[in-house]
């Protein structure tokens, strides 16, 4: 990641990057209020967070599946939440993104 920020910054972009438990929304929300303070606002968000397990569904234990869940899929809301939010309320167009690889 510092490899990326670094080549950003280079030609002239910023960029940074942050830990955060996407599954828990208070702690989205502090980081994104955290992100607004030191930049004043956040022109993309690219959610590529994910998990699985190299096994059959079929298998999966209901820990398991509610692992995959709360990071692929509630933590993806929370984050775009978050961003929308803070976009809407700023008046500030932005753009999103989603992928899973």
């Amino acid at each position: 990641m510092a490899k990326l920020i670094a080549a950003l910054d280079k030609i002239g972009l910023t960029a940074s990057a942050h830990v955060a438990d996407i599954k828990d929304p208070e702690t989205v929300g502090r980081l994104f209020d955290a992100i607004w303070s030191a930049y004043g606002r956040v022109d993309i968000l690219v959610n590529s967070a994910g998990g699985q397990f190299p096994q059959p569904a079929i298998d999966f234990s209901v820990k398991g599946w509610n692992a995959v869940i709360n990071t692929n899929l509630n933590g993806t809301w929370f984050m775009m939440q978050a961003a929308a939010q803070r976009w809407r309320d700023s008046k500030h167009p932005a753009a999103l993104s989603t992928s899973w690889s």
